[in-house]
């Protein structure tokens, strides 16, 4: 009985490991379909899946949007790794040209933008705007200044996830 128990926990663990963002939207919509005909044919509730439109911090952009800024592990859960992030390099000759690297979940620093309000009383801008059909983006700058970064988002199953930064700032 206890090497069944044994082996029960080790497929348990296995199949609760990560899947990689494409495959967890894959993995939701079918999840999501088996949850509900399962519940139609047991008489018990749908399970929620990660994806999930109630695991969604928000329905719609605007208030995603502001949650992603102001909480850590929000932008940890709603991030595609690895990160798209570009900015300029000022000292490239002939003229500054921007630089493409992909960050590793390892290599970013918490929090990745900064919360609407504090950026508000720091003297910055924030507008937040979708680009159809499934892209949005919170864009922070600076008046009088050359401060200008882009966080870019994309609709992944029923939520969005953060997926380049682009620092515009000189």
């Amino acid at each position: 009985m206890r090497a069944f128990s044994v082996l029960f926990l080790s497929l348990a663990v296995v199949a609760c490991k990560p899947q990689s963002p494409s495959t967890n939207s894959t993995l939701s919509a079918h999840s999501t379909s088996a949850a509900t005909t399962d519940a139609a044919h047991t008489g018990q509730p749908a399970r929620l899946v990660e994806n999930d439109v109630a695991t969604c911090p928000a329905a719609d952009f605007n208030g995603f949007a502001e949650k992603f800024a102001s909480s850590i592990s929000v932008q940890a859960k709603y991030t595609h790794w690895p990160l798209e992030s570009t900015s300029i390099d000022a000292a490239a000759t002939p003229e500054p040209k921007p630089v493409t690297k992909q960050l590793s979940e390892q290599e970013a620093s918490y929090p990745l933008l900064m919360a609407f309000d504090r950026a508000k009383r720091e003297g910055q801008s924030v507008e937040v705007t979708q680009v159809p059909p499934d892209g949005a983006q919170i864009h922070y700058t600076k008046p009088d200044t050359d401060y200008s970064i882009r966080y870019l988002f994309k609709r992944q199953g029923a939520c969005w996830q953060l997926v380049a930064i682009k620092d515009e700032s000189l």
